[in-house]
């Protein structure tokens, strides 16, 4: 009844089901991240490098997600939703390699993952609720998105009070969720049905799944080094 009641008649049931459902785990595991890094970034980043250059990170991050924003609704509408999405969680997981890296071997690498995770990872901010706008009944646009922003808003909750109790004295398992967090947006990425163009899929799908599982394989590489 609550499913019917939120998505619609039962025509519209089975494509807004795998569109939302995705969307919903990727945003979660995506503001449960951000939850912890808004900050804990600009602490670390304050705390290394001092005020002024914290300053000038985030305004240039300002500057790349204004670029990136729009590039990727450019692009949404060129080459389709769900790619401009995928590569938004790829940008967002190499961030997250980067900040355990630059935890391990260089404070440097710290500045970078910002620049990557608030400026690069921007592409998909419209995108997303574009997939949800066209996947789902006009009629109840409007309380699925408010859905999402309430679950999307309790997962930064979550995020911020877990990750920020484990990091002083339980780093290793922060650095494991944030990978699981960072991996759970890609794959639900990967697995959106594309809303604007009909591409195949197949060979996407692989190829997405083959530069996701590169990058996986190549960090958990480094980090075995570094431990």
């Amino acid at each position: 009844m609550l499913h019917r009641l939120i998505i619609g008649d039962s025509s519209t049931m089975l494509r807004v089901k795998r569109n939302y459902i995705l969307v919903l785990l990727g945003r979660s595991s995506l503001m449960f991240m951000n939850g912890f890094l808004i900050w804990y970034l600009p602490l670390i980043i304050e705390k290394y490098f001092g005020p002024h250059i914290l300053g000038l990170i985030f305004s240039i991050t300002s500057l790349l997600s204004i670029t990136t924003t729009s590039l990727g609704g450019l692009l949404g509408d060129l080459i389709g939703r769900r790619l401009v999405a995928i590569l938004d969680s790829i940008l967002t997981f190499i961030g997250i390699l980067l900040l355990i890296l630059g935890s391990i071997y260089d404070r440097f690498l710290l500045l970078i993952t910002t620049l990557v995770f608030y400026g690069l990872a921007s592409t998909s901010n419209a995108i997303i609720e574009t997939i949800i706008y066209e996947s789902v009944d006009k009629n109840f646009l409007g309380r699925v998105i408010s859905i999402m922003f309430t679950i999307g808003a309790i997962s930064a909750s979550l995020g911020s009070f877990i990750l920020g109790n484990l990091i002083t004295y339980m780093k290793d398992i922060v650095i494991i969720l944030l990978i699981i967090s960072s991996s759970i947006y890609v794959i639900s990425s990967i697995f959106l049905k594309e809303t604007i163009i009909r591409r195949t899929k197949l060979r996407s799908l692989r190829l997405s799944l083959e530069i996701f599982l590169i990058i996986l394989l190549m960090s958990l590489n480094f980090l075995e080094r570094g431990f």
